[in-house]
């Protein structure tokens, strides 16, 4: 069936119907056919980083470009002609002609510079005024709306969803919940897309929090990056201006007194007791069975053996909270900060502010798992935790829910029912260029009959456009005489001291275009870059995100590459990058010869080449 516009339409569907399959073609933003399929089932200011900024060193002068003025047809023809830039705030014409305009300009040239550094400041300056305007956590009430995952610069993704799920209007409102940007190559057309939209429907678009809109993991994760190449140093005051207006996103949002929709997860144990590791029940990752309608008992994946901590998590747990958290106590957290994710600067602070902190952190990095009670994450340098379906449902029915919404992590399906009332959505499909999986976003409509949101799923394939870049700030290896490009790193470029000297370096993850895994690499300048272990002997269908799951158990993983051949075939072995040599030696102790998909691995310590 067709809406109106033309495009298939959405039809809301009770929880746990198995799939139904049709098919969509993408046109206009979107020049690839993709497969579409609709699924039914069932205070106190921020302590956070300090960001050193040293002046960005220029890379290339921003182009001047003329400006077409001769009406809105003739503005159109000369950006299908040639990049323009296009001017903001706009002067004859109106915010909706600007919106089509920056569109159309950005469809055309994605990568180049558009708006001038001026307008572009003036643009993030006034979404941040509306932003401040808004709650730590938004209430809304709608009879509709859409709901993005992760997105990380992937602008012709954002366009193919425009496209399945309608553009965004007072009729058809979306709410993007966070990870706009870093990892993909079209990071700046992804959230001026997403000011731009802001501002011209204030009441339809809605915008929440990720961990990545934040100073640090924009510096290490390419988005520093991606505006230093297209503005030179005049970009150092437009980085800013995002991360200020990053630090007034709200961090949750409550649809209708039923649906609680955050980037990440719930709120912490209380109290926050060290694990001990006491022979218990297992409580890390288990692996679970999936249904059919794509709904599981929790996250897949082997147990967590983070024993450089000095605990095994297989064996620990806490329980849900003595109180729980109420939406209340949400709504009172500060914005306007970086989020305090350095242990020892916690330690440091009085424990009320600390413990204010550790909320905003469990609401941007926390995960969802299948055991009961909580966990230690893989992301314990963030201080978070994983949290089993009896947390979830305790906090919907301290607080009259229905259903949580969060993104945060890859699925393969682009969704998941992680929790019986929860859901994780993902919005960046083939994620790095090489992870293979579908994206999705998840459609609440009011039912007819009950009165309540049903959420329904829109599940499609990467666009055939979309440019994969960088996934990291480090390179793993050289792979000839000369490769790379002589540049710094991201955090070295950004003042932040990381390793010596220059780095030699290519992006790790190719053009993306053929959906290789990049083989390039270069000549790293830091030791930060060299903790990296060689693993064999793998499954030939291995999806990097199982490889990942697996090897964290011993610490946090950084980068996983699963190399190819020069036939584009997978050669059954790959890399895996740490953040220190310990972790590396705990992977070639423990998981060597460790069974993944019926094959026993082969763990080594990765050598370089001068």
């Amino acid at each position: 069936m067709l809406s109106a516009s033309g495009l298939p339409a959405v039809t809301p569907v009770p929880f746990r119907q198995k799939l139904i399959t049709t098919r969509a073609t993408c046109g206009g933003a979107c020049t690839s056919q993709a497969a579409s399929t609709h699924e039914g089932s069932s205070g106190s200011k921020y302590s956070g980083a300090k960001l050193a900024m040293a002046t960005i060193a220029s890379l290339a002068a921003f182009r001047q470009r003329s400006r077409q003025s001769s009406g809105h047809k003739q503005r159109l023809a000369s950006i299908c002609r040639h990049a323009a830039t296009v001017a903001y705030p706009p002067t004859t014409t109106d915010m909706a002609t600007f919106c089509e305009e920056l569109l159309e300009a950005q469809r055309l040239h994605a990568g180049e510079t558009l708006l001038s550094v001026g307008a572009a400041l003036r643009l993030v300056k006034d979404t941040t005024a509306v932003l401040r305007a808004e709650e730590t956590l938004v209430r809304l009430d709608l009879d509709k709306v859409v709901v993005v995952g992760d997105l990380h610069g992937q602008f012709h993704d954002l366009l193919h969803i425009f496209e399945l799920a309608g553009k965004p209007s007072p009729e058809n409102p979306y709410l993007f919940n966070g990870d706009f940007v870093d990892r993909g190559s079209n990071s700046l057309e992804v959230i001026f897309t997403l000011f731009a939209l802001k501002l011209r429907f204030p009441k339809a678009i809605h915008m929440n929090r990720g961990n990545h809109e934040a100073v640090l993991p924009n510096i290490r994760y390419g988005f520093a990056d991606e505006i230093r190449a297209r503005y030179g140093a005049a970009g150092k005051p437009l980085f800013e201006a995002f991360s200020e207006a990053f630090r007034w996103l709200p961090l949750a949002h409550v649809l209708n007194s039923e649906v609680f929709v955050v980037h990440g997860g719930l709120p912490g144990p209380d109290p926050r007791e060290p694990f001990k590791d006491d022979g218990g029940g297992g409580t890390g990752y288990e692996a679970v069975s999936s249904a059919t309608d794509g709904t599981s008992a929790g996250r897949r994946g082997p147990g967590q053996k983070l024993s450089l901590l000095g605990y095994n998590p297989d064996n620990v747990s806490l329980p849900p909270r003595r109180e729980e958290l109420r939406l209340e106590d949400i709504a009172a957290l500060p914005r306007g900060g970086e989020p305090a994710t350095d242990l020892k600067a916690l330690e440091d602070m009085p424990k009320d502010e600390a413990e204010v902190q550790r909320l905003i952190v469990d609401l941007l990095w926390a995960d969802p798992r299948g055991k009961t009670g909580y966990g230690p994450s893989f992301r314990v340098q963030k201080g978070c935790y994983i949290f089993g379906p009896d947390v979830t449902e305790a906090f919907i029915k301290r607080n009259g829910l229905r259903l949580v919404i969060r993104s945060h992590e890859v699925k393969n399906k682009g969704y998941d029912w992680t929790h019986p009332s929860l859901i994780t959505v993902f919005s960046a499909p083939n994620y790095l260029g090489h992870a293979q999986n579908k994206g999705a976003v998840v459609v609440l409509e009011r039912d007819a009959e009950t009165g309540r949101l049903e959420p329904s799923f829109i599940v499609y394939e990467a666009s055939a456009k979309t440019v994969y870049k960088m996934s990291c700030a480090f390179v793993i290896r050289p792979t000839g005489a000369q490769v790379g490009s002589e540049r710094s790193s991201s955090l070295c470029r950004f003042g932040l001291g990381v390793g010596r000297g220059r780095v030699m370096y290519k992006s790790r993850v190719g053009t993306g275009r053929d959906g290789r895994s990049g083989n390039q690499g270069g000549k790293s300048g830091g030791k930060g870059s060299r903790h990296q272990v060689f693993v064999g002997n793998l499954d030939f269908k291995i999806n990097w995100q199982v490889l990942k799951d697996h090897m964290r158990q011993v610490g946090e993983v950084r980068f996983v590459e699963l190399m190819k051949g020069p036939d584009g075939r997978p050669t059954g072995c790959g890399l895996v990058e740490y953040g220190t040599p310990q972790e590396c030696e705990e992977a070639i102790e423990t998981l060597q010869d460790s069974m993944l998909q019926g094959r026993n691995m082969n763990v080594k310590r990765a050598f370089h080449k001068a």
